[in-house]
């Protein structure tokens, strides 16, 4: 058996609204040192905002990040993957959807977050490269 999503995920996923502002988001993300906020909607997954996002659509553009809502930053529909899948899944799911983040879910529930990063640094990776390396 291969290594699971779960193994070299993020468990730990802050969570915002619809109503949540840029600033409110940039500063969720700071306290909480991650680069992406899950937006939900009555525990229904609506999107997905990255730092990235915040640079891109609000920084870059000028705008007052007090005024501008998540659904003008997010990225939808967030793209998702059962946290038992093996992590080649992810790998090719976020290639063919040139994406670097996925949501993990188990049983109708978000669980975690995981990113093109994380699968190339989990330990149970870099272990399996190690046996296989000469």
């Amino acid at each position: 058996m291969g290594i699971k999503v779960s193994d070299v995920m993020t468990r730990r996923i802050i969570f915002g609204s619809a109503e949540s502002t840029a600033q409110q988001l940039a500063t969720q993300m700071r306290e909480n040192f991650i680069s992406s906020v899950v937006i939900l909607d009555e525990g229904r997954i609506l999107g997905i905002v990255t730092q990235h996002d915040l640079v891109e659509k609000v920084v870059s553009a000028s705008l007052d990040p007090k005024k501008v809502r998540a659904p003008e930053l997010m990225s939808a529909p967030v793209h998702t993957i059962h946290a038992e899948s093996e992590i080649e899944a992810a790998a090719r799911l976020m290639r063919d959807k040139r994406i670097k983040k996925l949501v993990a879910v188990d049983k109708g529930k978000t669980v975690g977050i995981v990113t093109s990063y994380d699968l190339l640094v989990a330990e149970p990776v870099i272990r399996l490269l190690a046996e296989k390396m000469p």
